[in-house]
C-alpha cells in the first residue's frame, strides 16, 4: 500500500528503491510464513488459499506499478477464491467471486484496448 501511496504522491518512477524492495520481500515473506504456519501444503485447500494470497498481493503490487499483468494476478485470486467457496459449499460467495472476475477481466481488456489505441 505504501508503494501505491508514494506513486500517487510523487508520480511513477519516483518511489524510493528501498520501498519497492520492501514490498517485494513482504509478498515473498507472507507466502513463505503462510506455508510454514501450516507445515507446507498438506491439502488442496491450502494450495488454493496460496493462490488467493498470491493473486491479491501480486495483483495489487503490480497494479500500483501500472502493470497490466496485475489484472492477471487478480484473476488468479478470483478463480482461486471461487474454487474454494465452491468446494466449501458457499455457492453465493462463489458466484460473487465469478462476478468480480468478470469485472477484472473487463478492466484488463479495457486496459489492453487503451494501450493499442495509444
Amino acid at each position: 500500500m505504501l508503494v501505491g501511496i508514494m506513486i500517487a504522491w510523487r508520480g511513477h518512477g519516483t518511489e524510493p528503491k528501498w520501498l519497492d524492495i520492501l514490498a517485494k520481500s513482504s509478498v515473498l515473506a507472507g507466502l513463505v510464513l503462510s506455508m510454514y504456519e501450516f507445515g507446507g501444503i498438506i491439502n488442496l485447500n491450502q494450495f488454493i488459499e496460496l493462490g488467493i494470497a498470491a493473486g491479491f498481493l501480486m495483483g495489487t503490487y503490480m497494479m500500483a506499478k501500472d502493470n497490466a499483468q496485475g489484472y492477471l494476478w487478480l484473476m488468479l485470486g478470483n478463480v482461486s477464491c471461487a474454487s474454494l467457496m465452491g468446494i466449501e459449499g458457499f455457492f453465493i460467495l462463489m458466484a460473487q467471486q465469478l462476478v468480480s472476475l468478470a469485472f477484472v477481466t473487463d478492466a484488463f481488456l479495457a486496459h489492453r484496448k487503451k494501450l493499442i489505441v495509444e
